[in-house]
């Protein structure tokens, strides 16, 4: 393997917080994922089996940075949210006084316990609090480590590389995102998007298939990737705007509900099940925010196949649910070219 074309190394920060904070810590980790790092988080990366407090202890000393997550319902707190502190400020203690480990960042106005505020604290619920943490992390890693490669974060794919093909390029309606769909060897695809207010291209989906189409909303708030991975895969996934620059994806499998509702529409059996279901994106509405998809495909009742009629439906992407069905004979062209 090239030198070049080998995998950057992720900076690792810890995310020590309260269970009563799970919410907001799971923003901020898929936040600071959005922007390349590797985030460790309990939930999503303990297996089932394993002694928990022991990975956690190992995941402290491996990690570059601890993040202690603050607020009105953590700092008062009793219980291993304290033990993981004291484990961190033991590690803190192996590196130099210039270097930057321990990172406390407040949630919400809150105090600070006495051990952090010897550090400078990060203040998330500011304007630009998410852009300092990630400030931090950067500079405190390449203070670190002086000698390596300063772009830590993945490689934007680059035409000239490899065996990569540049399939599309999009651009919002004023021009402020930008959004490239890249194919590699196989036929797995890479969705990638910069900003005006972050002009570093950042991964923004790797689905396993093809990129049938990208959507961005008028309003800039909302990117659509649908992409033709298996029936009733997560497509159309939709990515909302969080932050400046910031897009997270949302845990609703679309395609699903869909096709739930549309059940209840056409009064299927109960024991009807799906076949090769899509969602095809049709547009993004803006004001409300809502996800207007075709629902082409077909569905079983006792092991016979059906085709399901074409329904234009309605999703709203605020309220996660379908509010309306509709028949759409326009779409009988696209149906038919499946």
């Amino acid at each position: 393997m090239n030198p070049e074309d080998a995998p950057k190394p992720l900076i690792r920060p810890f995310l020590s917080y309260a269970h009563e904070d799970r919410a907001s810590v799971r923003d901020v980790y898929q936040s600071l994922k959005a922007v390349g790092f590797g985030p460790w988080l309990d939930e999503e990366q303990l297996l089932g089996g394993q002694i928990w407090e022991y990975e956690i202890k190992r995941a402290i000393k491996d990690c570059h940075f601890f993040i202690a997550c603050l607020s009105t319902k953590s700092v008062n707190k009793r219980g291993f949210v304290q033990k993981e502190l004291k484990q961190a400020l033991n590690v803190v203690q192996e590196f130099p006084e210039d270097q930057v480990y321990m990172i406390p960042v407040r949630l919400e106005e809150c105090g600070i316990p006495a051990s952090l505020q010897i550090y400078q604290c990060v203040d998330l619920f500011a304007a630009d609090g998410f852009d300092k943490l990630v400030s931090a992390l950067r500079t405190g890693y390449q203070q670190r480590y002086p000698d390596s490669d300063k772009r830590v974060l993945p490689n934007p794919p680059d035409a000239t590389v490899g065996s990569r093909e540049l399939i599309s390029i999009q651009k919002s309606f004023c021009n402020n995102i930008t959004v490239e769909v890249w194919r590699g060897a196989g036929y797995e695809h890479e969705v990638w998007i910069s900003t005006t207010e972050r002009p570093d291209k950042a991964l923004l989906v790797s689905p396993i298939g093809i990129v049938k189409s990208v959507t961005i909303s008028d309003d800039e708030s909302c990117i659509v990737v649908d992409s033709g991975t298996a029936s009733l895969g997560r497509h159309p996934t939709v990515f909302l705007k969080k932050t400046q620059g910031i897009f997270l994806a949302t845990n609703e499998d679309i395609s699903y509900q869909c096709w739930l509702a549309v059940k209840v529409h056409l009064k299927l059996p109960e024991e009807a099940s799906p076949g090769h279901i899509y969602c095809r994106t049709v547009f993004v509405r803006s004001k409300p925010l809502e996800l207007v998809v075709l629902l082409p495909g077909n569905y079983y009742v006792d092991r016979k196949g059906h085709r399901l009629p074409l329904k234009r439906i309605t999703y709203s992407l605020k309220e996660r649910n379908v509010i309306s069905i509709e028949d759409d004979a326009q779409g009988s062209e696209l149906e038919e070219a499946e």
